[in-house]
Protein backbone atom coordinates (compact mmCIF):
# COMPACT_ATOMS: atom_id res chain seq x y z
CA UNK A 1 0.00 0.00 0.00
CA UNK A 2 1.58 3.07 -0.95
CA UNK A 3 1.14 6.11 1.88
CA UNK A 4 1.50 9.81 1.26
CA UNK A 5 3.72 11.97 1.87
CA UNK A 6 1.53 14.24 4.07
CA UNK A 7 2.24 17.93 3.18
CA UNK A 8 -1.50 19.70 4.20
CA UNK A 9 -4.07 18.94 7.11
CA UNK A 10 -6.26 16.95 4.41
CA UNK A 11 -3.14 14.98 3.25
CA UNK A 12 -2.51 13.92 6.98
CA UNK A 13 -6.06 12.76 7.50
CA UNK A 14 -5.40 10.83 3.83
CA UNK A 15 -2.41 9.12 4.75
CA UNK A 16 -4.13 8.30 8.35
CA UNK A 17 -6.73 6.97 6.80
CA UNK A 18 -4.73 4.51 4.70
CA UNK A 19 -2.40 3.76 7.13
CA UNK A 20 -5.38 2.64 9.47
CA UNK A 21 -6.97 0.47 7.37
CA UNK A 22 -3.78 -1.11 6.14
CA UNK A 23 -3.03 -2.31 9.28
CA UNK A 24 -7.16 -3.02 10.38
CA UNK A 25 -6.37 -5.24 7.13
CA UNK A 26 -3.09 -6.77 8.52
CA UNK A 27 -4.32 -7.78 12.19
CA UNK A 28 -8.08 -8.26 11.17
CA UNK A 29 -8.79 -9.00 7.80
CA UNK A 30 -5.99 -11.39 6.88
CA UNK A 31 -4.54 -8.36 4.11
CA UNK A 32 -7.54 -8.78 2.03
CA UNK A 33 -8.36 -5.04 2.07
CA UNK A 34 -6.36 -2.74 -0.52
CA UNK A 35 -7.11 1.05 -1.45
CA UNK A 36 -8.14 1.44 -4.90
CA UNK A 37 -7.24 4.00 -7.57
CA UNK A 38 -10.44 5.43 -8.26
CA UNK A 39 -11.55 9.01 -8.08
CA UNK A 40 -14.82 9.92 -6.02
CA UNK A 41 -17.63 12.25 -8.14
CA UNK A 42 -21.00 13.73 -6.83
CA UNK A 43 -22.21 10.90 -9.57
CA UNK A 44 -21.29 8.04 -7.66
CA UNK A 45 -22.68 9.58 -4.45
CA UNK A 46 -25.44 9.91 -6.04
CA UNK A 47 -25.56 6.32 -7.48
CA UNK A 48 -24.00 4.87 -4.50
CA UNK A 49 -27.28 6.38 -2.05
CA UNK A 50 -29.77 4.37 -4.30
CA UNK A 51 -28.63 0.87 -3.17
CA UNK A 52 -29.11 -0.57 0.02
CA UNK A 53 -26.57 -0.02 2.04
CA UNK A 54 -24.72 0.35 5.50
CA UNK A 55 -22.81 3.24 6.67
CA UNK A 56 -20.91 3.39 9.99
CA UNK A 57 -20.45 7.08 10.97
CA UNK A 58 -17.97 8.13 13.77
CA UNK A 59 -17.88 11.90 15.36
CA UNK A 60 -14.99 14.14 15.97
CA UNK A 61 -14.55 16.96 18.56
CA UNK A 62 -12.03 18.62 19.84
CA UNK A 63 -9.49 20.29 17.80
CA UNK A 64 -11.28 19.10 14.53
CA UNK A 65 -14.66 18.57 14.20
CA UNK A 66 -16.19 16.30 11.90
CA UNK A 67 -16.42 12.43 11.10
CA UNK A 68 -15.62 9.35 9.21
CA UNK A 69 -17.93 7.80 7.06
CA UNK A 70 -17.58 4.07 6.12
CA UNK A 71 -19.74 3.37 3.61
CA UNK A 72 -20.73 -0.62 1.67
CA UNK A 73 -23.04 -2.74 -0.02
CA UNK A 74 -24.90 -4.84 2.36
CA UNK A 75 -22.68 -7.87 0.43
CA UNK A 76 -19.70 -6.42 1.12
CA UNK A 77 -20.36 -5.88 4.90
CA UNK A 78 -21.73 -9.19 5.00
CA UNK A 79 -17.81 -10.29 3.30
CA UNK A 80 -15.83 -7.77 5.75
CA UNK A 81 -17.62 -9.22 8.88
CA UNK A 82 -16.80 -12.66 8.14
CA UNK A 83 -13.06 -11.84 7.59
CA UNK A 84 -13.73 -9.72 10.85
CA UNK A 85 -15.83 -12.48 12.52
CA UNK A 86 -14.06 -15.60 10.89
CA UNK A 87 -17.25 -16.57 10.68
CA UNK A 88 -19.04 -17.88 7.22
CA UNK A 89 -22.39 -17.83 8.52
CA UNK A 90 -23.50 -14.88 10.85
CA UNK A 91 -26.85 -12.70 10.99
CA UNK A 92 -27.24 -9.63 9.70
CA UNK A 93 -27.10 -7.43 13.23
CA UNK A 94 -23.68 -9.34 13.79
CA UNK A 95 -22.46 -8.67 10.17
CA UNK A 96 -23.57 -4.58 11.17
CA UNK A 97 -22.00 -4.89 15.00
CA UNK A 98 -18.35 -5.64 12.79
CA UNK A 99 -19.09 -3.47 10.53
CA UNK A 100 -19.01 -0.48 13.60
CA UNK A 101 -16.37 -2.40 15.05
CA UNK A 102 -13.97 -2.22 12.25
CA UNK A 103 -15.14 2.00 11.52
CA UNK A 104 -14.12 2.19 15.47
CA UNK A 105 -11.06 0.73 15.02
CA UNK A 106 -10.28 2.62 11.71
CA UNK A 107 -11.15 5.88 13.31
CA UNK A 108 -9.24 5.18 16.34
CA UNK A 109 -6.01 4.57 14.05
CA UNK A 110 -7.07 7.86 12.35
CA UNK A 111 -7.41 9.95 15.84
CA UNK A 112 -4.19 8.11 17.09
CA UNK A 113 -2.10 9.57 14.56
CA UNK A 114 -4.02 12.77 13.78
CA UNK A 115 -3.67 14.27 17.16
CA UNK A 116 0.21 14.54 16.82
CA UNK A 117 -0.32 16.96 14.39
CA UNK A 118 -3.91 19.06 15.66
CA UNK A 119 -4.09 18.27 18.88
CA UNK A 120 -6.51 15.99 21.06
CA UNK A 121 -9.43 14.76 18.83
CA UNK A 122 -12.05 12.85 20.43
CA UNK A 123 -14.43 10.20 18.81
CA UNK A 124 -18.25 9.00 19.35
CA UNK A 125 -19.43 5.21 19.57
CA UNK A 126 -20.59 4.39 15.87
CA UNK A 127 -23.49 4.78 14.55
CA UNK A 128 -24.93 2.44 11.88
CA UNK A 129 -27.17 3.18 9.41
CA UNK A 130 -29.10 0.93 7.08
CA UNK A 131 -31.16 1.62 4.04
CA UNK A 132 -31.44 3.58 0.50
CA UNK A 133 -31.74 7.01 -0.54
CA UNK A 134 -30.07 8.74 2.94
CA UNK A 135 -27.88 11.53 2.63
CA UNK A 136 -25.39 12.61 5.90
CA UNK A 137 -25.13 16.16 6.28
CA UNK A 138 -23.31 18.22 8.81
CA UNK A 139 -22.60 21.99 8.43
CA UNK A 140 -19.23 22.75 8.63
CA UNK A 141 -17.31 25.31 7.34
CA UNK A 142 -14.59 25.55 5.78
CA UNK A 143 -14.90 21.79 5.13
CA UNK A 144 -12.58 19.37 3.74
CA UNK A 145 -13.45 16.18 2.04
CA UNK A 146 -11.09 13.01 1.77
CA UNK A 147 -12.79 10.24 -0.35
CA UNK A 148 -10.99 6.53 -0.71
CA UNK A 149 -12.18 3.33 -1.98
CA UNK A 150 -11.13 0.27 -1.15
CA UNK A 151 -11.70 -3.32 -2.01
CA UNK A 152 -12.08 -6.54 -0.55
CA UNK A 153 -12.50 -9.86 -2.76
CA UNK A 154 -13.49 -7.47 -6.15
CA UNK A 155 -16.77 -5.40 -3.76
CA UNK A 156 -15.56 -1.82 -2.87
CA UNK A 157 -16.56 0.15 0.01
CA UNK A 158 -15.66 3.96 0.38
CA UNK A 159 -14.03 5.98 3.36
CA UNK A 160 -15.07 9.67 3.81
CA UNK A 161 -13.96 12.04 6.39
CA UNK A 162 -15.33 15.39 6.43
CA UNK A 163 -13.16 17.66 8.60
CA UNK A 164 -13.27 21.70 9.76
CA UNK A 165 -11.54 23.23 12.67
CA UNK A 166 -12.78 23.50 15.97
CA UNK A 167 -14.20 26.96 16.90
CA UNK A 168 -12.76 26.43 20.04
CA UNK A 169 -9.39 25.27 18.67
CA UNK A 170 -8.08 29.09 18.51
CA UNK A 171 -7.04 28.63 14.49
CA UNK A 172 -8.71 29.76 11.79
CA UNK A 173 -5.99 28.51 8.97
CA UNK A 174 -6.81 25.31 7.46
Amino acid sequence: MQIHNPHTLQDHFLTAILESVQAVSECFLAGQVTPMNKTFSDDDAHRLSLHQKTVASIQFSGKIQGGVYISSSSHTTALLAQAFLEEEHHSDTKAQDAFGELANIIAGGVQCRCEKIVGKIDISTPMITIGMNHVTRKEMSPIKKIRQYFSIQEHNFLIEAYLSPSTHSGSSSF
